[in-house]
């Protein structure tokens, strides 16, 4: 759970790492010396046992405020609970109806869910789609996607990079497994007679989305009109009309 790194010069640098599912939280501490016990000898003070520590540290520790690591606050290990490791949720069906005008619903697992993720490397999300919904072109910039489908016919692929820009496409069937590497654009669209079903994991624990129509037609503030229309090769009654559309999404 703990170690430490001393430092030979003057005072002596403690360094704790308190790991836990939660993060990697660390605190600092300068002493006198490295292996510093309290008036009892027992180590109650700074050190306990010369490698890890004690009461005094600890007191200390829980009045620190929490390290941050990949964006999130770490929480000391003294106070992890069940909870923090733990999510229920997944077995509900997402609504499609009212979701996003793409007739898909994304019910995230990621450490803003389930905050033990934090430095794990991995989330998993399940994903609902209605009749000939799709979860349009996108990308996962920190993670690598493998799907797998429990209901339903899905059509997906993902596009090569530069200067290729291949489609790797195929039809899934119920059980069937396919992968997306990572930061590649890919899509998912559902091509049954009813609803389709998927689950997917993530090789990070914050895997971030950036969905390529969103992005180009909706940024805040938009991108300019006439850069758009140069890029795309249409006119700009036509790049009005997209932003306009992906405005009400």
């Amino acid at each position: 759970m703990d170690y430490r790194n001393g430092e030979d010069s003057g005072k002596h640098s403690t360094v704790y790492r308190f790991f836990s599912c939660t993060g990697f939280s660390v605190m600092h501490h300068e002493h006198d010396d490295p292996h510093e016990t309290t008036s009892d000898g027992n180590g109650g003070g700074g050190h306990s046992n010369g490698n890890a520590p004690g009461p005094d540290t600890v007191k200390w520790w829980k009045k620190w405020h929490a390290v941050r690591v990949n964006g999130m606050a770490c929480k000391n290990p003294l106070f992890v609970q069940a909870d923090d490791f733990f999510y229920s949720g997944l077995h509900i069906p997402g609504d499609t109806q009212n979701s996003n005008g793409y007739g898909y619903r994304v019910n995230p697992v990621t450490v803003y869910q389930i905050p033990g993720l934090n430095t794990l490397g991995l989330s998993m999300m399940r994903i609902d789609y209605g009749l000939y919904g799709a979860n349009p072109p996108h990308t996962h910039p920190r993670a690598t996607e493998i799907l797998t489908v429990l209901e339903g016919t899905l059509q997906v692929g993902f596009i090569t990079s530069d200067p290729q820009n291949r489609l790797i496409t195929k039809v899934l069937q119920r059980g069937d497994v396919f992968v997306f590497p990572v930061g590649l654009v890919h899509f998912q669209r559902n091509m049954g007679l009813s609803n389709a079903t998927a689950i997917a994991a993530l090789s990070s624990q914050n895997p971030g989305v950036i969905s390529v129509t969103n992005s180009i037609f909706g940024s805040t503030p938009p991108i300019s009109t006439e850069i758009l229309a140069q890029a795309f090769q249409v006119d700009e009654k036509t790049v009005h009309l997209l932003k306009k559309k992906l405005i009400h999404v």
